[in-house]
């Protein structure tokens, strides 16, 4: 009972901190420091055949690294390189600059104009001087089949194209002309080159001078169906040829080229690299940035079925490409890398049943046993440990860290504590508690009691707790992580130092320990025998998860140079070696990508995940045979909605705006013409408003603080910055912008205007906290309170201040619309009145309409009631006649809020909580069918 009543006590004490913001105050970490004075800088170079790369210019500070990437090039191109800087105490940094390895140039060479007297033979030009080696040359002319020789009178045209790997094309031009031998010739006659702008006009070249009667002229091209006249763009060769009996015949050349209109260009479009971990799930890259109406976005990749979007691990390039009439087209590439990323999770073997982390399902408990493959609970249980034949594991929270015990049914919290490193003697539990502040130390805990007690066994932080009799060893923080013990009986005790060496992966086995020892010259494995202090070498390889089982240790060699030579996977080392070994361990069974988190099932069964997959796998090294745990599951697609999700939606033409609660907050638009999602920010948006052509939104732009910006939906470029409030319900009234202004605690505390003029200066108009601010007819209507309250309207000054504050009617409301002449509101039934509060009068009963547009002569609205009409999405008449059921809500999916009609769908959250999953979701009105838009 007293149990009962101090457990019932510490609660209502804990929710009184929580109500009244007190409790107290978590210790300010320090921060990690900046990485100043170093640059990496553009680098142009002239091919040669040779490797080129960027270097950083700068001292770096004692323990910063650097790492490259896209670094070491020889082929012409420009390649974007990166340099990252990290180092323990600062802050990573990435700089980026642009290497750009041209082309050759090709020199020494010339082609001249040739004239010669007509003599019935072949005449023709070359190029004079020598190419480079591997440049060649090609000749043409603007007559079909000819390329650099005539025999007949005329002028003629030759082009001399020199090209080569890794040279700029040189085009060179020159004329031959062949002279009339006897006869008389055509004088005064010209043909000039032409260009012109299209303009869907049919343009043409001709002959000017004057011609002897009876002078035949005649017009030919080398494109198809062209003579001397074209109306589309491009770049025509046009031949004319004149002849007159008595006259030598005389052939010309020029070139019609008509221009395409001056483009416009895609600007401030990203298409980032994006590295995610393996979770089996598609990922995909999109551009980012506001794209013109009607932009074709295309992706492909260099693996072939792969667009941009990937779930396997490995690294796929993505291109994608811009393309929209009258625009240049905009090519880009980014990197998707899906990696196969370590990361400790935990095992415990009870019998025929095997509990484990489920890295496919959010790291949430899960048992394998004789039922199969079994969801436990939604805990990611940590530092698993048998004590007194109940598993005990640690159980993180958003606002506490709690021991938990799991019987083989439900699971109950055993203590409050930030633990790590959880540990049995049978007896007690102890733990380790590292804050980056605070009291860190081993405790050992007591469960045998009445309530649970806990003792403070040494002070300080401490890492890999291992009991061996009545001494806890363990990696002491307060002297560099090297090996320490203390005996078990100890309160705030002193330790003492076992060995002067940095020591890892702690484990005890029959009167020996074996851990790694964290060594500067390369980790390696070791073996201290307890009794004589003795010290023994089993390998040098960086191993990692160690566990025993018949008389091997088994590993994970995370050795970067061992398991590059020898292969990555499972390892072994006999336990007993009293000799050091200066070789790797015996490789059991090799992976491709490593191995996590080992765990013995038995003396010959070693359980551990497969990075490649996080799949769990149980290894029997006498038969060699794998068995794949989780070969049956198939994980679904379901990402949890980020905390404090957001639900505002806005259409601009054939887009609909919407943040996704999904994607970190983001501001996503859905394209209803080419059903595609499109990435609009790559912060979370708090909050959001289109008027007009201009969008207005609230997003995190530093940390935790919210600014508010504009831009112009239909001309794109940059944001701009109008506000550093925290702003939402944004609605614009002349050249004043209104919001309801948020502190830091996210409580709204005033309606602001902010000018548009360019000054953007703000006032606050009236000092309470508001919502859903609607504006017509030079009114300001709102309702007064954070949610459900009462509707009331301003009067809007020439100034932009408030005038004559009223409240409209009595009732309390969460919503409401203006239509026409009419304010509709919710209120046990959709109500409706004049825009003055006069003529109150309920239209629609029995149903609670959570949530209700007008459009097109019509209010659509959902319904949920406990009893009564069925759950769901409804239309009815703007008098609340002739209701009819649009979409029954019967998996959750039905429940919307946000509605936007749209042609002929509906777009619509489904309300988060029991009754909706927070997905944007349409709604086909004429098959009544709808689909998942995210």
């Amino acid at each position: 009972m007293k149990k009962n009543f101090l457990f019932f006590a510490l609660i209502v004490f804990m929710l009184g901190l929580v109500g009244c913001g007190g409790g107290s105050q978590t210790p300010i970490e320090e921060e990690d420091k900046d990485i100043t004075g170093i640059t990496l800088v553009d680098k142009e170079v002239t091919y040669d055949g040779s490797e080129h790369t960027l270097s950083i210019k700068g001292t770096l500070p004692k323990g910063v690294t650097v790492s490259y990437t896209n670094n070491v090039q020889t082929n012409v191109g420009s390649y974007n390189v990166t340099a990252t800087l990290s180092g323990e105490g600062y802050k990573s940094k990435t700089l980026s600059s642009t290497l750009v390895i041209k082309n050759r140039v090709i020199t020494g060479i010339s082609f001249n104009d040739k004239e010669v007297t007509y003599d019935g033979n072949l005449h023709h030009i070359n190029i004079t001087g020598t190419p480079p080696e591997g440049v060649s040359v090609t000749y043409k002319s603007g007559t079909m089949g000819v390329t650099n020789e005539y025999s007949e009178v005329g002028n003629y045209v030759v082009t001399a194209t020199l090209s080569g790997f890794a040279y700029d094309t040189l085009v060179l031009t020159a004329k031959l002309v062949i002279l009339p031998f006897g006869g008389q010739s055509f004088t005064g006659i010209t043909f000039e080159n032409k260009t012109v702008a299209y303009d869907g006009l049919a343009h043409k070249i001709e002959i000017t001078g004057n011609l002897p009667e009876g002078t035949s002229v005649v017009y030919s091209s080398t494109t198809a169906g062209i003579t001397n006249e074209a109306t589309e763009a491009g770049t025509y060769d046009v031949t004319v040829t004149i002849s007159k009996e008595g006259y030598q015949p005389l052939t010309l050349q020029a070139v019609l080229t008509i221009t395409e209109n001056e483009t416009q260009t895609f600007d401030n479009i990203t298409f980032e690299d994006e590295s995610i971990e393996y979770d089996s799930f598609e990922h995909e890259i999109l551009v980012e940035g506001v794209l013109p109406e009607g932009t074709t976005v295309l992706y492909t990749s260099n693996v072939d079925g792969i667009s941009n979007k990937a779930s396997e691990v490995g690294i796929y390039n993505i291109t994608v490409t811009l393309s929209k009439s009258g625009y240049e087209t905009l090519e880009l590439q980014a990197k998707l890398e899906i990696k196969a990323v370590d990361k400790e999770r935990y095992i415990f073997v009870d019998g025929e049943n095997i509990y484990f982390n489920n890295p496919l399902d959010e790291e949430n408990l899960y048992v394998y046993g004789l039922e199969g493959l079994e969801l436990v609970n939604r805990d990611e249980a940590k530092f698993i440990v048998g004590h007194n034949g109940i598993m005990y594991y640690v159980s993180r929270g958003l606002i506490s860290t709690s021991i938990k015990s799991f019987s083989g049914d439900t699971a109950q919290t055993a203590f409050t504590a930030n633990a790590e490193y959880l540990v049995s003697d049978g007896t007690f539990l102890y733990y380790a508690v590292n804050p980056l502040f605070g009291d860190a130390g081993i405790y050992k805990l007591n469960l045998d009691g009445e309530e649970p007690s806990v003792v403070k066994v040494y002070s300080g932080k401490a890492k890999y707790l291992t009991i061996v009799g009545s001494d806890i060893y363990f990696a002491n923080g307060n002297d560099d992580y090297k090996l320490h013990k203390i005996s078990t009986t100890s309160v705030d005790g002193t330790s003492t130092q076992v060995l002067d060496l940095k020591v890892k992966e702690i484990i005890n086995y029959n009167g020996s320990l074996y851990f790694t020892v964290n060594n500067l010259l390369g980790d390696y494995l070791a073996r201290l025998i307890i009794s004589s202090n003795t010290l023994v070498k089993l390998s040098s390889d960086n191993a990692k998860y160690l566990v025993v089982a018949g008389g091997y240790i088994y590993y994970s060699n995370v050795d970067i140079i061992n398991s590059t030579v020898y292969g990555k996977g499972l390892y072994r080392v006999p336990l007993n070696l009293l000799v050091d070994n200066q070789s790797s361990g015996e490789l059991v069974f090799e992976t491709a990508y490593n191995i996590s988190s080992l765990k013995a099932q038995d003396d010959s069964t070693i359980l551990f995940y497969r990075l490649e997959d996080k799949h769990l796998v149980s290894y029997d090294v006498t038969n060699k045979t794998l068995t794949d745990i989780m070969d049956d599951f198939v994980p679904t697609d379901n990402p949890s909605m980020q905390l404090l999700s957001k639900f505002e939606s806005f259409v601009w033409g054939n887009r609909v705006y919407y943040i996704n609660n999904y994607v970190d907050g983001a501001l996503f638009y859905y394209d209803t013409k080419t059903n595609e999602n499109i990435r609009v920010t790559s912060n979370g948006v708090k909050s959001f408003s289109i008027i007009g052509d201009y969008l207005y939104f609230n997003q995190i732009s530093y940390l935790v603080n919210n600014d508010t910006y504009m831009i112009n939906l239909r001309q794109g470029g940059l944001p701009l910055e109008i506000s550093s409030n925290d702003a939402r319900d944004m609605i614009l009234y002349n050249s004043f912008l209104y919001y309801v202004k948020e502190n830091v605690a996210g409580v709204g505390t005033a309606i602001t205007r902010l000018s548009l003029d360019g000054s953007f200066t703000e006032v606050d108009v009236y000092e309470y906290n508001a919502h859903h601010l609607t504006i017509q007819d030079g009114k300001l209507y709102f309702i007064k309170g954070a949610g459900v309250d009462e509707i009331w309207r301003a009067d809007i000054s020439a100034n932009g201040d408030l005038t004559n504050i009223v409240r409209l009617g009595a009732d309390k409301t969460d919503w409401f619309i203006l239509g026409g002449e009419y304010l509709y509101y919710r209120d046990s039934g959709l109500i409706r009145m004049n825009l003055d509060g006069s003529n109150i009068e309920k239209i629609i009963s029995k149903y609670d309409p959570i949530s209700f547009f007008a459009k097109d002569g019509f209010i659509y609205f959902t319904n949920d009631t406990l009893l009564g009409p069925k759950d769901g999405i409804y239309r009815a008449n703007l008098d609340g006649t002739n209701i009819e059921l649009l979409f029954e809500n019967t998996s959750g999916n039905g429940f919307g809020i946000e509605m936007h009609k749209v042609n002929n769908y509906l777009y619509f959250y489904s309300r988060s909580g029991s009754n909706g999953d927070g997905h944007f979701y349409r709604l086909n009105l004429t098959t009544l069918q709808s689909e998942l838009i995210n």
